[in-house]
C-alpha cells in the first residue's frame, strides 16, 4: 500500500511554490512522510470552477498569470489516515492563513488524500 495527499489549487506560480514549499517543511516533521515525494505541476484547464469562483470575487480584475496546479505528495508506505488527514488540514490552513482572509480567496484550493492498494 501506498498513500498520497493532493491539493489543486489556482494561482499564480509563485503563490503555488510558495505552497510547494510550506507543504514540504510541515511534511518533514512527520517521519512517516520520510520517504514522501513532492510534485509541484501546471494542470491543463479542465474544470473552470476556482476560475470562475475567483472572478466573481475579484470583479474587474484580470486573472493575469493564474493557472491550476496540483501539488502531489506521494509515499510508497502506508501513512494512517489520520495523519494524512492531520497533514492535509495543516496544509490548507495554511493556504488559508496565509492567502484567504475570509471574505476575499486568493488561492482557491481542494483536496484529497488516502492510501493506494498495489496488486
Amino acid at each position: 500500500m501506498s498513500s498520497y495527499l493532493v491539493a489543486q489549487l489556482y494561482c499564480t506560480a509563485v503563490q503555488a511554490d510558495s505552497v510547494r514549499a510550506a507543504a514540504t517543511a510541515e511534511l518533514t516533521k512527520y517521519t512517516e512522510f520520510g520517504q514522501a515525494q513532492i510534485v509541484l505541476k501546471q494542470e491543463a484547464e479542465t474544470d473552470y470552477e476556482m476560475h470562475l469562483n475567483w472572478a466573481r470575487e475579484h470583479p474587474g480584475q484580470a486573472s493575469g498569470d493564474r493557472a491550476y496546479y496540483l501539488l502531489e505528495m506521494t509515499s510508497p508506505v502506508d501513512i494512517p489516515k489520520s495523519l494524512l488527514r492531520e497533514a492535509e488540514d495543516t496544509i490548507t490552513d495554511w493556504i488559508g492563513s496565509t492567502y484567504n482572509d475570509g471574505d476575499t480567496i486568493e488561492v482557491p484550493w481542494a483536496s484529497r488524500a488516502g492510501t493506494t492498494l498495489h496488486a
